[in-house]
Parts: structure tokens; C-alpha cells; sequence
């Protein structure tokens, strides 16, 4: 058995499906589908959406840890002209979306071996909350990213 969000989810050791409370059992899918990709279960959903923008690209991504007070954190690399474009509409939805998450999160500029861009909580933040808000910046995203304003200034 395992408890994922609380759910306790049951798994057939002849089959392999799982059993219990669907949000829960899905969300456990999504964090193995992330491990299969080389990437924190808990950031995933995050990092499968920011992979989907035109012109950037995941260089790396943590989901933080609370026990250490890692806070979650996501590496982005410019791969195209529309580069800007796509962080603006990122920066653009941060701030649309604020009000629902328990942190601020910023796009930080970093020149190391190139350019690139972190988005991260601001340090202030506590772990934990940081790891709530993933699941509502991927929300977010995936909404704004239908929207007018965010396929206008991506050129979509």
C-alpha cells in the first residue's frame, strides 16, 4: 500500500494496476512518468508543461525538499527566437496567478555557462509551500497558455 495526498492506494502484484482514489492514483502515474524522464515526480507536471513552450527548453528541475528546506526550483535554457516571448508570457502568468499560490515565484536571470532562467520561489519561501504551488503553476500554465494574450505574444 502506499498514501499518496493522504489516499491510501492498493496495487495488484499480479497486473500491477492500481487501486484507490483516482486524483491520487493519477498523481502517483504522474511522479513515476517523471522518474522514468529523469526528473523529481513532484516537479514533473511543471517541467512536462514548461517543455511544451516554443523556444525554451528544461535544463534541470528540483521539487525541493522540506526535511532540508530545499525549495523547488526549475532551469530553463533558451532554444529559439521565441525565447523572450514565452518567458514574458511565463512572467506575465506568475503575476495573473499569484493569488492562488502560497509563494512568490520569480524568473531569475543567470549568466553561468550561458544564459539561463530560474524559476523558483523566492527565498523567503517555506519548502513545503513551495511544493503545493507546483501543482497550481501547472494549472496555471496549461490555462494561460490557451488564452489570446499568451498565443498572440508567442506568435502561436
Amino acid at each position: 500500500m502506499t498514501v499518496v495526498d493522504g489516499a491510501a492506494i492498493r496495487e495488484c502484484r499480479l497486473c500491477g494496476h492500481r487501486f484507490g482514489e483516482r486524483a491520487a492514483v493519477a498523481a502517483l502515474a504522474e511522479r513515476d512518468d517523471g522518474l522514468e524522464h529523469g526528473f523529481d515526480g513532484f516537479v514533473w507536471p511543471l517541467v512536462r508543461v514548461l517543455r511544451s513552450l516554443r523556444g525554451l527548453t528544461v535544463a534541470a528541475a528540483s521539487g525541493g525538499d522540506p526535511v532540508s528546506g530545499e525549495l523547488p526550483a526549475v532551469r530553463l535554457a533558451p532554444a529559439g527566437v521565441r525565447a523572450l516571448a514565452e518567458l514574458e508570457n511565463l512572467a506575465t502568468s506568475l503575476r495573473l496567478g499569484g493569488g492562488a499560490l502560497h509563494c512568490e515565484w520569480v524568473i531569475e536571470v543567470q549568466g553561468e555557462r550561458g544564459l539561463t532562467f530560474l524559476l523558483r520561489p523566492r527565498a523567503s519561501a517555506l519548502a513545503r509551500d513551495a511544493q503545493l504551488d507546483l501543482a497550481t503553476l501547472t494549472r496555471q500554465i496549461e490555462r494561460d497558455r490557451r488564452l489570446s494574450w499568451w498565443q498572440r505574444a508567442s506568435g502561436a
